[in-house]
């Protein structure tokens, strides 16, 4: 009888431990209430936590989903840039690798993906974790996810005199959905230049570099920010990188032209804004630059017909604006940006050997994307590009539409070289 009253006082105080444990984490306060972290699409086996002692909230869950998911990052990338958030990575640095080996793991084949987000002003981090795994060979279509909130840490001092740039605070554009009636929008083309941000004081570019520009090419620019972009023409990007990328200002740029969409800090809603900035250079003139045209969008059928146009005349596609909208920071729904393609980027890891017309040249580029998946690109070169292709290991840009069950996209074509400012 007195061992069986021990094992059950045993019992009873591990039930109350557990108890206690249970009632600690479910009912523990949240640190981020005003901020919540959203399940994709059909989620299932949906978990919250909360962990007092690190600060962090997280959610984790199970999706049908083949490899790589890319809806998913898609997903999260609309959601967080939509709220402010910043990624720190670029999608070229999204790479699946493999699980260690380990029953948690799924075993030798499992690949996982991390990525994160950060808020400048919360001070807060997004941490967004995918696993597969692979069982006898092939891929389970279970995604796992888990994204998680914690606390950013504090710079150091040394970190906080670096010389990192600060990113320029630009307002970025979401893609039209189709959704969403754009009947009263501002219509602009899409340029294929380089955004440039005026400080009041420099240009630098969307990452906060300084683009080392001749100082009568910003003469009579206001001391209030200006939001535009560097530009000498369609398919003209390799130039205009070009020049951009020297040092020492050259007289080509004599041939680029600051177009302005924006002037971010400028009194009023966004026709305002751009009353201002033309004002101003009526009253200041500079031959280098100008506010690019707006036009009102009648309907779909008319942005459809203006798409056509601009496409064939070799343009990317358009930006559409909503009237009176303000200008924020970050993904904006007041902002979309409307092409027949879509586009991406992966890295070159060979250069295929062309034939007939391309004998003795490039005749497609074997690439690589963040998700490890290969594939060949052998359109949309000039035979100047096929002379010089882009070097093994760098990252370019191309169109696609869509993706192939297995992963690789569609209709994939050579745009640019990516460059990174």
């Amino acid at each position: 009888m007195r061992i069986r009253s021990k094992f059950i006082r045993f019992i009873c105080l591990v039930a109350g431990v557990n108890l206690t444990l249970s009632l600690s984490q479910g009912f523990a306060a949240d640190p981020f209430p005003s901020i919540e972290i959203p399940v994709f699409h059909n989620g299932y086996q949906i978990k919250k936590e909360i962990d007092r002692s690190k600060g962090t909230k997280s959610i984790s869950y199970h999706i049908q989903t083949k490899f790589p998911a890319a809806e998913v990052l898609e997903f999260y990338d609309s959601y967080f840039n939509a709220k402010g958030w910043r990624s720190s990575f670029e999608i070229c640095q999204r790479h699946w690798d493999r699980l260690p080996d380990g029953p948690k793991a799924g075993g030798p084949g499992g690949k996982q993906l991390f990525t994160s987000w950060e808020h400048p002003e919360f001070n807060l981090k997004a941490v967004l974790r995918l696993e597969y795994e692979k069982v006898d060979g092939k891929w389970r279509n279970e995604l796992a996810v888990r994204c998680q909130l914690q606390p950013t840490p504090a710079l150091s001092t040394s970190q906080k005199a670096g010389n990192t740039p600060q990113k320029a605070p630009v307002m970025l554009a979401q893609r039209w959905d189709q959704k969403v009636d754009i009947k009263g929008w501002w219509m602009s083309e899409k340029l294929d230049g380089v955004r440039g941000y005026w400080t009041g004081k420099e240009m630098i570019s969307r990452s906060g570099h300084q683009f080392h520009i001749p100082t009568w090419f910003t003469k009579n620019f206001p001391s209030t920010p200006l939001d535009g972009e560097l530009w000498i023409g369609r398919q003209q990007f390799s130039e205009i990188v070009g020049i951009i990328r020297r040092k020492v200002p050259a007289a080509e740029w004599k041939k680029v032209r600051y177009l302005i969409f924006d002037a971010p800090q400028a009194e009023g809603g966004f026709e305002k804004r751009l009353d201002f900035a033309r004002r101003w250079f009526r009253q200041h003139p500079n031959p280098h630059t100008e506010v690019l045209k707006q036009q009102i969008c009648e309907n779909e059928m008319h942005l459809r017909r203006k798409l056509g146009e601009i496409e064939s005349l070799g343009g990317e596609g358009l930006m559409l604006r909503k009237p009176n909208s303000a200008y924020t920071v970050g993904r904006s729904d007041d902002l979309l940006k409307v092409k027949t393609f879509k586009d991406a980027e992966a890295t070159v890891i060979k250069h295929l050997a062309g034939s007939g017309k391309h004998a003795g040249r490039l005749g497609a580029l074997l690439v690589e994307l963040p998700n490890g998946i290969q594939f060949a690109i052998g359109t949309g070169f000039t035979d100047q590009e096929r002379e010089n292709p882009p070097p093994v290991g760098s990252m370019i840009t191309f169109k696609y539409y869509g993706f192939h069950e297995s992963g690789i996209p569609r209709f994939a074509s050579f745009l640019r070289v990516r460059e990174v400012f």
